[in-house]
């Protein structure tokens, strides 16, 4: 064998081994070299590591799954929007959310102010009709007009006058206040005064209907006494306010609006 193409054939040899080596280190890389582990392909490891840190892509569409079975499918996460995370809210800024606070802040000092308005008026709606019923009552514990002799009847007439007249303004008070059911009741006792009054002023004018004034004048006595312990016995107890006019949130009109009138029978017989 020649020399010569002995060598060229070894070169050729050695040229086609160094290609081969090249394009296995190509494809093939060492896991660990000190222990001879088997390897893996560089493509496997390329892949795998595109799977890992792939990002999910909201608009992706998955490949097909057909095609060229040697080519590595590439590695992509498919994610339905209704998968996703819902978006942070917006940032408020701080002149909103001063405003809001502001805004609650006065809704409640105004609440507040008309809430301590509207018990004040229904406090002093029932302190009036209160001071309304003691009146009455003081007038009618410490009432002179009651004769005790046919005589001397001027004074007796005149303080039976002006407690009628003082009862009549208590019953205005009370109609204009909307408590038309004690009212009532106050203007029977008024009623009582007023027709009482006119019996005194009967006797003191002589007009006895046939009576001696004597007479005339138990027998004014005896009614009275009857008509007190039957109708006006703890007669302000009795007496109770009217809800709706208490708590009714607008102010009643300054003068009686209506008006509720019992029917009274006192001193028939005496006056005719």
């Amino acid at each position: 064998m020649d020399p010569v193409a002995g060598g060229l054939t070894l070169l050729r040899v050695f040229r086609a081994g160094a290609v081969i080596g090249a394009l296995w280190l190509a494809f093939e890389v060492p896991v660990h070299a000190t222990d001879g582990a088997p390897t893996i392909p560089v493509a496997e490891v390329v892949v795998a590591s595109a799977a890992t840190d792939s990002v999910a892509d909201p608009g992706a569409v998955c490949p097909p799954t057909d095609g060229c079975p040697a080519c590595p499918q590439p590695q992509i996460v498919c994610v339905s929007p209704s998968d996703l995370p819902p978006d942070p809210p917006p940032d408020e800024p701080v002149w909103a959310r001063w405003g809001k606070d502001a805004a609650g802040a006065l809704l409640g000092i105004l609440f507040g102010t008309l809430l301590s308005l509207y018990v004040t008026v229904v406090f002093d709606r029932y302190r009036r009709f209160r001071e309304t019923l003691i009146d009455i009552a003081q007038a009618r514990l410490h009432n002179d007009a009651y004769p005790t002799a046919a005589t001397g009847l001027q004074p007796v007439r005149d303080a039976a006058l002006a407690y009628a007249q003082l009862l009549e303004r208590k019953q205005w008070t009370l109609d204009a206040d909307g408590h038309l059911d004690a009212a009532a009741e106050v203007g029977k006792l008024t009623a009582f005064a007023r027709l009482s009054a006119l019996c005194i002023e009967n006797l003191l004018l002589g007009n006895t209907r046939g009576l001696t004034p004597d007479a005339y004048l138990v027998a004014f006595q005896g009614e009275y006494n009857r008509i007190i312990g039957r109708d006006f016995v703890q007669f302000e107890q009795r007496l109770t306010p009217d809800r709706g006019a208490l708590l009714r949130p607008w102010p009643r009109p300054p003068a009686p609006v209506a008006r509720k009138v019992v029917p009274v029978d006192y001193f028939n017989l005496l006056l005719g």
